[in-house]
């Protein structure tokens, strides 16, 4: 009977190895998430990105400060946070948070040297690691996210309501001006601008959210407030909106960013099954 036990124990290994691997396979990419306007707490939300549902709202409170309203997650997976405004504000303002993406617990990292004012983003080149703030009005800085130190790349040219910002796997900077409504491709070195592309369908105006998809390249946007806020995917060249849902149920989403899917550890149950049995 020796041998029956050596195959029970057999079959568990290699069940425990199929668990393993389906949970890796099931976790595998990154997934969407958004974050809604605040006074001192905003609310993070999980986006899916085949039907624009919302869902696992978990709040970012950085009372009494005021709250955070746009993100970016570094190549590192850490999630960035930036409350738009300036120190003097009240609430004050213009600071730089580390997100935790599971729990939405803030932590304050840096006053910013130069803040966001009048919408706006912030962005994280993958190809870097550096952080990037683009102001409503135009002005593209880089981010010191030890010290919130920021450095004026230039100004966008125009008469411009900049409200999203992202950077594809390539390091290409595309920010989004809702008054086009317009995509630009951006010279991040100096703020010059590359390309523009008008998007149609109209995808909404106000605020929004820009965010590629690390794994397939493909370009999700937000935008709007209230009932009119919408979720689409965007051909940031073409310029070519493809509506997908509502976000309704956030009241408004002012940022996006894919975050690194964790792969949890699948413990297999068989061993204190086999410890019952005895061949």
């Amino acid at each position: 009977m020796r041998i029956h036990r050596t195959i029970v124990v057999g079959i568990v290994g290699l069940f425990s190895i199929a668990v393993s691997l389906a949970g890796s396979a099931n976790n595998a990419g990154a997934g969407l998430v958004g974050i809604t306007e605040g006074f001192t707490s905003s609310v993070l939300w999980d986006i899916n990105t085949t039907t624009g549902v919302p869902s696992n709202p978990r709040p970012v409170n950085t009372a009494p400060d005021r709250a955070v309203t746009t993100i970016a997650v570094a190549p590192s997976g850490k999630l960035w946070g930036v409350s738009q405004g300036s120190p003097s504000d009240v609430p004050s303002s213009g600071k730089l948070y580390l997100i935790d993406p599971v729990s939405g617990s803030p932590t304050l990292i840096a006053t910013l040297s130069q803040t966001i004012n009048v919408e706006g983003d912030i962005a994280s080149d993958p190809t870097t690691g550096l952080l990037y703030s683009i102001d409503g009005q135009g002005m593209l800085n880089k981010i010191n996210t030890s010290n919130g130190v920021c450095t004026t790349m230039g100004t966008v040219p125009g008469n411009l309501d900049l409200s999203a910002m992202s950077f594809d796997a390539a390091g290409n900077l595309f920010i989004w001006d809702s008054f086009g409504p317009t995509m630009y491709k951006i010279n991040k070195a100096n703020a010059a601008v590359i390309s523009s592309v008008t998007l149609s369908p109209y995808p909404g105006g106000q605020i929004g959210g820009l965010a590629f998809d690390p794994g397939n390249g493909i370009a999700y946007m937000s935008a709007d407030l209230g009932a009119a806020s919408k979720f689409s995917q965007v051909d940031p060249i073409g310029g070519a909106v493809t509506p997908i849902g509502s976000l309704t149920a956030t009241g408004g989403i002012w940022g996006l960013a894919f975050v690194p899917e964790r792969t949890p550890a699948h413990a297999a149950t068989w061993g204190s099954v086999k410890g019952l049995y005895r061949f």
